[in-house]
């Protein structure tokens, strides 16, 4: 391991385990990430951020001309994505947990245009 290893306690070890012995869970949670990723992906459409380029089922990650100032405007309102200092045309979202957070988004981004 390049980065050597992790200390994890022993309750995270039993309650990792036993996550990854439920596979009903599992099949759960997956179906959820992917259910919040596509709402989170139609928000993002309906803001005019269109340009996703990338992710996973826990972000997004989008390519728009002018995300300093969608990076700088959301973190006025106290919402965080993330922004690279290397590409200054990308930005990383977050899945949203909650529906009001999704929202807040929603209405945080319709505020910038």
């Amino acid at each position: 391991m390049a980065l050597g290893p992790w200390s994890c306690s022993g309750p995270a070890l039993t309650i990792g385990a036993a996550a990854l012995r439920d596979h009903e869970w599992a099949r759960g949670t997956r179906d959820a990430l992917q259910r919040r990723a596509r709402e989170l992906d139609a928000v993002l459409a309906a803001a005019g951020v269109s340009g996703v380029v990338g992710g996973t089922g826990l972000f997004r990650l989008v390519q728009r001309a002018d995300a300093n100032k969608v990076h700088a405007s959301l973190a006025a309102q106290h919402i965080w994505c993330r922004r690279f200092e290397w590409a200054d045309d990308l930005l990383r979202f977050g899945l949203p947990p909650h529906d009001r957070d999704l929202d807040r988004l929603a209405r945080a981004l319709a505020s910038f245009e």
